[in-house]
C-alpha cells in the first residue's frame, strides 16, 4: 500500500514549530501532522502507564485523572492516536516528561499475529516447494507448511513490536558506519542495496559487527524469550532528501556518516528526477510534445511527479522467510543528524483504507519512531507490522537493518 505525500511543492521542508500539547518547540516534521492523528508521548506516558495501548486507560490511570481535574475520562484511549516516540535528545530536554524516560524508552506491545496470505500452501503442493525454490516473483511456489511454522514458530501468539533504547553503545554505532562505508566505498555498493547470502551475511555481519549482533540476540531473548534465530539479509540503508542542498550540515558531515552516501547513484537519481518532474510538471501547463523536448528520458510507467513515497509493506511480504526485523539507528532525527525521515508503523487495515476511499481522514492508530543513535526497533515480520519511512528532508538518515528467520 502506498502513502502518497503531499505534493512536494506544497509542502515546507521542515519548520521549526510549537507541538500542539506542549510548551516546546523542536523540529517536527508537518507532513508527520498531516497525515497522522499524533499523540504526544509526555501526555500519553502520563495517563497510560508503561506505554500501553489498550483502550481501558482510564482503569489505569485513575490517580493521575483524579488529580487532574481538567482531565476527560471519556476522551482518554490508550490505543488510539499515532503514538510519536521522539529521540533520545528530546526526550531529556523536555520539562513534562517523566523521569524514567529521560534516558530514552524501552517498551514492547503485543498483539494478535496477522500472517501473510501467500504463507498458507495447500498439503498437495508441498512436495513441489522446497527451501531453495522460491520464486519471489511470481509467487509460483512459497513455503511449506512446515517451513512456515518454523519460521513462526514461538510467534503465534506473540506477535510484537518494540523500541529500545541503551543496547547499542557508540563503538558498535562506528563499527556498523565503518561497514556500511566499505559496502559503498570499496565494493561500490548502492547505499539500498539489501544483501541476502545467508551464509555469507552471517560470516560478516560476526566478523564486523560482532558485539552490535550479540546484543541484539541478548535482547530478543531477554525481552521476548525469542532464541534460536539468526541473521537472513541485512542492509546499511540511507534515505536522503530529494534536494542535494539538503544532504550536509554540522552534523551529518562528520566520518564516517558521510562515507555511507553512494554519491554517484545519488547524483544520478536527483538529475533523473528532476528532469522528469519538470517534463510533468511543463506537460500539465503547456502542450506534451514541447515537454518532449526537454533533454533526458522518461522514466517508464511513471506518468505522475516522483516523490519520496512511502510504502506500508509487512517484511514478509517481501520475502517469506523474514519472520523479525530489527533497525538500529546510526544517526540522530529531528534536527540531529537529519531531519523527517519518521518510522511509520500502522495498526489497523481500516485505517489504510482511507487511501482509496477516505482521503480526507488521517490515520488514528499505529506508532512513529525518530532516529536516535543506538536505538534498537524490533517488530515481527507478518501484516501486523506493516511500516513504511515519512520523507527524509534533510541531513543523511542511516540504519542497520537486519532480518532474522528461524533456524531452530
Amino acid at each position: 500500500i502506498m502513502l502518497q505525500t503531499l505534493d512536494a511543492i506544497s509542502i515546507l521542508s521542515l519548520q521549526l514549530l510549537s507541538s500542539p500539547d506542549a510548551n516546546r518547540a523542536y523540529y517536527i516534521d508537518k507532513l508527520m501532522y498531516e497525515l497522522l492523528q499524533v499523540r504526544d508521548f509526555s501526555q500519553h506516558a502520563k495517563y497510560c502507564p508503561g506505554l500501553h495501548r489498550r483502550s481501558e486507560s482510564f482503569l489505569y490511570s485513575l490517580s493521575s485523572l483524579l488529580s487532574d481535574r481538567s482531565s476527560n475520562i471519556s476522551a482518554i484511549d490508550c490505543s488510539d492516536g499515532v503514538l510519536h516516540i521522539p529521540p533520545i535528545s528530546v526526550l531529556r530536554e523536555e520539562e513534562e516528561v517523566q523521569l524514567e524516560f529521560k534516558s530514552g524508552v524501552n517498551v514492547s506491545w503485543k498483539f494478535p499475529c496477522k500472517k501473510v496470505k501467500h504463507l498458507e500452501v495447500p498439503k498437495q503442493q508441498e512436495n513441489q516447494c522446497n527451501s531453495n525454490s522460491i520464486n519471489d516473483k511470481t509467487g509460483t511456489c512459497t513455503l511449506t507448511h512446515t517451513q512456515v511454522e518454523n519460521n513462526n514458530k514461538n510467534n503465534d501468539d506473540i506477535c510484537f513490536r518494540g523500541v529500545h533504547d541503551g543496547w547499542i553503545s557508540r563503538f558498535d554505532i562506528f563499527e556498523a558506519l565503518s561497514l556500511g562505508a566499505d559496502l559503498v566505498q570499496k565494493e561500490k555498493h548502492d547505499h539500498f542495496t539489501i544483501h541476502d547470502d545467508h551464509e555469507a551475511v552471517q560470516i560478516l555481519l560476526q566478523q564486523r559487527v560482532g558485539n552490535l549482533l550479540h546484543q541484539l540476540k541478548a535482547l530478543l531473548q531477554e525481552e521476548y524469550q525469542i532464541v534460536g534465530y539468526a541473521p537472513a539479509a541485512f542492509r546499511v540503508y540511507v534515505s536522503l532528501p530529494m534536494d542535494a542542498a539538503d544532504v550536509t550540515g554540522p552534523k551529518s558531515s562528520h566520518f564516517p556518516l558521510s562515507k555511507i552516501i553512494n554519491r554517484e547513484y545519488y547524483t544520478d537519481w536527483l538529475e533523473t528526477t528532476q528532469e522528469h518532474n519538470q517534463r510533468v510538471y511543463l506537460s500539465s501547463k503547456t502542450s506534451s510534445w514541447f515537454a518532449n523536448l526537454l533533454p533526458g528520458t522518461p522514466s517508464n510507467n511513471q506518468h505522475g511527479p516522483i516523490r519520496d513515497t512511502c510504502n506500508l509493506l509487512a517484511d514478509q511480504e517481501a520475502n517469506e522467510t523474514y519472520a523479525l526485523h530489527t533497525s538500529v539507528f546510526l544517526s540522530d532525527g529531528a534536527g540531529g543528524d537529519y531531519t523527517g525521515g519518521s518510522l511509520l508503523y500502522v495498526d489497523d487495515d481500516d485505517d489504510t483504507r482511507f487511501l482509496s476511499r477516505r482521503r480526507h481522514l488521517k490515520i488514528r492508530r499505529g506508532l512513529t519512531v525518530d532516529g536516535s543513535v543506538g536505538r534498537v526497533v524490533v517488530s515481527t515480520g507478518g501484516k501486523e507490522n506493516r511500516r513504511c519511512r515519512l520523507p527524509t528532508r534533510a541531513g543523511i538518515r542511516a540504519i542497520l537493518q537486519i532480518w532474522w528467520n528461524n533456524e531452530s
